[in-house]
């Protein structure tokens, strides 16, 4: 049987990057935003992929096992 689960994780902005948590339990995290009064759902895959943003991922130590992520705006770019 084919699940699915939708988890919404609301960032912290600080200055220039984007910064969110997610259980360790996720699959296939995606950014959702509004570009121009338009919904855009950008999916960050495995290699942590964006086309605006460069973005890192850590794994807390603790027993839960959650991811930390960061995208810092590249240049041009604005929140």
């Amino acid at each position: 049987m084919i699940a699915s689960n939708v988890r919404h994780s609301y960032p912290v902005i600080f200055d220039r990057s984007l910064n969110f948590t997610v259980p360790p339990t996720q699959e296939g995290v995606s950014l959702e935003a509004e570009v121009n009064g338009t919904p855009m759902v950008f999916p960050m895959g495995p290699d942590l992929y964006l086309s605006w943003a460069t973005c890192t991922v850590t794994t807390s130590t603790d027993a839960e096992k959650s991811k930390a992520y960061r995208c810092e705006l590249k240049p041009g770019y604005r929140f």
